[in-house]
């Protein structure tokens, strides 16, 4: 076929210097006899009786006429797909080697034609391949380059919108197959790399998006969950808040509501956690965990529980400041045992000696100011293992008048002392010995419940 038309072309280039005569030949009628090679396709032939016998001019509109005719019924028939592309070409470029004068724009805009038909062929012959071969972004490309040249093509626009469909359906499905299975990350990747590409039609990448954050969300929570399995309330809350701040899901109802009753149940356990702890007396210990989870979870209920634990708190020995003292010394920093074989540790431990020799006697004694504010002095007496066998007393003085005497010797037991000092604004404590000898009182774990 090439050669064909290369011998149109080099015959066309022979014979355009030789006039074409429009009455040759006593008058004959070429006309006819051009149009019937051309019918057959032996162009050349056309060509060489057009250029060498020529036609009558009484005949050349009715010529131009035919040659417009069969060109615009070719490109028809290809537009039907009765006709192949080259065929087209052949007839187009044979149509314009005459010349005819008044056909030029109609055979430009046929060739035109014919031509973006083309593009829109091979455009959708290569969509089609695409979409069977579940290329859809391919196919979506190549459709919509097709009805860019004819917004015609129906069967591109069909094919279109399910390349759309088809795409979005794919995406769901994995999708879905991951999450079923609990990938989420797998979910979460293959999600973040078809955004990137799913820009090729708005709808798909708005589907996309839409598949990516509802997955990123069911994600979070289910992570957040795997926490809260563990009863790391604490270890949930901060990857929720992380997450929110990261991904951008500060507005999720779905977060939003299990957020809330995670925080609900955090507050409500350590609330819980912090009375224990302050009903066994551990109360700094209550404080800390109430502080720290107002950290966490900001929460009047920990600011208030805090504030009323710490009223709570008692005051203790060890924290009053002492006035004057005698024979008054903290523990020896090691666990005391008393006359009993009852061990006391060193923390909140004092002991306040009386002693009694030949020339001397020397009581023990320690004074505080209490200012009014308590409203209890409790903890625990005994007497040291290291004491001598002798006897003293024991004195309790709240503002110089006698709240409290006990008798001690070794055998003396330890006893829980609860004391009224309500009032009291300064208190004396004070142990004297009756014998010779020295006797070691244990005061453990003193404290001042405030009024």
């Amino acid at each position: 076929m090439k050669r064909k038309l290369l011998a149109v072309f080099m015959s066309a280039a022979v014979l355009a210097s030789v006039p074409v005569c429009l009455s040759s030949c006593g008058g004959r009628n070429y006309a006819d006899s051009i149009i019937s090679e051309i019918d057959q396709k032996n162009y050349t032939e056309a060509l060489e009786i057009y250029r060498t016998k020529g036609i009558r001019a009484e005949d050349q509109d009715r010529f131009a006429v035919e040659i417009r005719s069969r060109v615009t019924d070719a490109v028809s028939k290809y537009a039907a797909n009765d006709l192949d592309y080259d065929s087209v070409t052949e007839l187009l470029e044979a149509a314009k080697s005459f010349d005819l004068p008044g056909i030029a724009d109609s055979l430009a805009s046929s060739e035109r034609y014919a031509g973006n038909l083309q593009y829109s062929k091979d455009g959708y012959e290569r969509g089609v391949a695409s979409f069977n071969s579940e290329d859809y972004i391919s196919a979506y490309n190549y459709f919509k380059r097709v009805l860019e040249a004819d917004a015609n093509y129906t069967s591109a626009e069909q094919y279109l919108t399910q390349s759309v469909d088809k795409f979005c359906a794919g995406v769901t499905e994995r999708t879905n197959a991951s999450v079923s299975e609990g990938k989420y990350d797998e979910a979460l990747d293959y999600l973040t790399q078809t955004l990137a590409v799913s820009g090729f039609n708005p709808a798909a990448e708005e589907m996309v998006k839409s598949l990516l954050d509802t997955t990123r969300i069911q994600a979070i929570i289910v992570h957040a969950q795997e926490f809260e399995a563990k009863s790391d309330l604490s270890g949930a809350i901060s990857y929720l808040a992380a997450a929110k701040s990261e991904y951008d899901v500060e507005t999720s109802p779905e977060i939003n509501e299990y957020q809330t009753r995670l925080t609900d149940q955090y507050i409500a356990d350590k609330l819980a956690e912090a009375n224990k702890l302050a009903d066994e007396g551990k109360y700094d210990s209550a404080v800390k965990i109430l502080d720290d989870a107002n950290v966490l979870v900001p929460s009047e209920h920990f600011t208030a529980a805090s504030a009323r634990i710490a009223r709570m708190k008692p005051v203790y020995l060890r924290e009053l400041e002492c006035m004057e003292s005698n024979r008054f010394e903290s523990g020896r920093g090691e666990t005391i045992t008393d006359t009993a074989g009852n061990t006391y540790p060193s923390e909140n431990l004092y002991l306040l000696s009386g002693k009694k020799g030949l020339l001397r006697r020397d009581i023990g004694y320690a004074g505080f100011a209490l200012g009014g504010g308590y409203s209890t002095m409790k903890g625990v007496i005994a007497v040291d293992s290291l004491s001598d066998n002798t006897t003293g007393v024991l004195k309790i003085e709240g503002d110089g008048k006698l709240l409290y005497t006990l008798d001690l010797s070794t055998g003396t037991p330890a006893g829980e002392l609860n004391l009224d000092v309500s009032k009291v604004g300064i208190l004396n404590i004070s142990v004297d010995a009756n014998d010779s000898g020295t006797i070691y009182l244990i005061l453990s774990n003193i404290r001042f419940i405030k009024a």
